[in-house]
C-alpha cells in the first residue's frame, strides 16, 4: 500500500520534527518521537507505539524520513479508526455504547 501525505502535512510534520531535534542532526531519539506523535494528536498506547516504533529501538533514534513515513502509516490507522467509530455511532441509535439487533 503507498502512503501519502499532503505538502500541508509534509511541511507541518517537518516543522513540528524540527522543534524535536534540538542538535540540528535530522535525527530524533525514540522517546522524542514518541512524544512527537503524541503533540501531533495520534492517540496510541505505550504498547501500540513501541510495536511501531520497534524497528528503530536498536540505533535509539528516528530521521526525519523515517518520521514521515510513520505519520504517513498511522495516519491511515487512525483513520480507519475513526471510520470504523463512526459507523458504531450511526448504529449505535441510542447513545448506549451498544448496538441493538432488533
Amino acid at each position: 500500500m503507498s502512503w501519502k501525505l499532503t505538502m500541508n502535512d509534509i511541511t507541518e510534520y517537518k516543522a513540528a520534527f524540527t522543534l524535536f531535534d534540538k542538535d540540528k542532526t535530522g535525527k530524533i531519539s525514540i522517546e522524542d518521537c514518541k512524544s512527537l506523535i503524541r503533540s501531533l494528536g495520534q492517540i496510541f498506547s505505550d504498547q501500540k507505539l513501541n510495536e511501531i516504533l520497534q524497528i528503530y529501538m536498536k540505533k535509539q533514534y528516528v530521521e526525519l524520513y523515517e518520521f514521515l513515513d510513520l505519520m504517513a502509516k498511522n495516519r491511515i490507522l487512525n483513520r480507519d479508526k475513526n471510520y470504523l467509530l463512526a459507523a458504531f455511532k450511526y448504529f449505535d441509535k441510542d447513545n448506549s455504547g451498544k448496538i441493538n439487533f432488533e
